[in-house]
């Protein structure tokens, strides 16, 4: 049996070197069984993967199995553990009882950092803003408040987050104040610790929603230091270079989650518009007793608000005017 045997937590090892034999069984046509067991893991063979497995066969047959057995810790275990390799005879040609044997095998099983997980249950999102909000006016979203408990990390390790993608479509995200690269991927993320803010500035009469794609951070590299700009991708097993052992290993979440932030609608002033006076004003001069005076006309005069699309009615009131004459309805723009 081979001496020792190294192996990274949730990892698999590599082939175990053994063989049995029994001098009692000179034509390697008896039956003996073999045993194999681990205390913190599972014995692999094949297709069978469990923390014991018994083989009853000739010496040749048991030979061939011992080719080919594998070591697998149980999930998230490291330490120490012991695999046991014991072999019955059965009495086989010599006399007397069954004779057994054992032998065992050390095994280490090297710790590797759990990747963290996003593990949304109402979702991820920033506090409200109002529409037209300015940056100095919004205090943004602490990170912390962002997951809102919604994460997951085996080794405990406090998470912030990567973020590595931002919706520019309507309106541009800072962090600190900073602003954030519309560009920004998982090959160029953004560190943000517990209580980092993450902050939308809208576009001008912009409501609706805008969001954000983040991944957890466990800050076991770059721990401490905000806004820095790293490639998520280079660090993890999404490379097959790279230098961790498992998928779900290192110090990003594998799995990306969108954070949303509301922006509010407010009620915008309607415009009134006159484009045959410069400015929009009504003024005219009337003459006591004269014919009346046009104030606009109907090319000139028009009215918009940028709420219209919810608008659900308009009224337009007038002072001042005794005599007051229309040829058709206004439309509004």
């Amino acid at each position: 049996v081979t001496d020792s045997v190294s192996v990274y937590e949730d990892d698999m090892s590599s082939l175990i070197q053994s063989s049995v034999s029994d001098v009692d069984s000179l034509t390697e046509d008896g039956m003996l069984t073999l045993t194999i067991s681990a205390s913190n893991g599972d014995i692999i063979n094949e297709n069978e993967r469990a923390p014991k497995i018994v083989r009853f066969d000739t010496i040749a047959k048991l030979n061939v199995i011992l080719t080919n057995i594998k070591y697998a810790p149980n999930a998230n275990y490291n330490g120490n553990d012991t695999i046991v390799f014991e072999l019955n005879d059965h009495g086989n040609h010599g006399a007397g009882a069954d004779l057994g044997t054992m032998e065992t095998l050390a095994v280490t099983v090297k710790p590797v950092n759990d990747a963290p997980e996003l593990r949304p249950v109402t979702g991820y999102t920033l506090n409200d803003i109002l529409e037209d909000t300015s940056l100095m006016n919004n205090a943004g979203t602490t990170v912390s408040d962002i997951l809102g408990g919604q994460v997951y990390d085996e080794d405990g390790d406090a998470i912030g987050i990567a973020v590595v993608g931002v919706d520019c479509s309507n309106g541009i995200w800072f962090s600190a104040r900073v602003e954030i690269d519309c560009d920004t991927t998982n090959t160029s993320a953004i560190f943000l610790q517990t209580t980092d803010n993450l902050q939308f500035l809208p576009n001008l009469n912009f409501n609706g929603k805008a969001s954000v794609e983040i991944k957890a951070w466990d800050q076991t590299i770059y721990a401490g230091v905000s806004g820095l700009i790293v490639n998520t991708v280079a660090v993890s097993k999404e490379n097959p270079g790279g230098p961790l052992i498992a998928p779900h290993t290192g110090a990003f979440s594998i799995a990306s989650q969108t954070a949303v932030q509301t922006v509010v609608s407010v009620n915008d002033l309607p415009v009134l518009v006159n484009s045959d006076k410069a400015p929009a004003t009504l003024d005219v001069q009337y003459v006591e007793a004269g014919v009346p005076v046009a104030v606009a006309t109907k090319a000139g005069l028009g009215i918009s608000d940028v709420d219209h699309i919810t608008m659900s009615s308009l009224a337009v009131h007038t002072t001042g005017i005794q005599d007051w004459r229309y040829e058709t309805v206004l439309p509004f723009l």
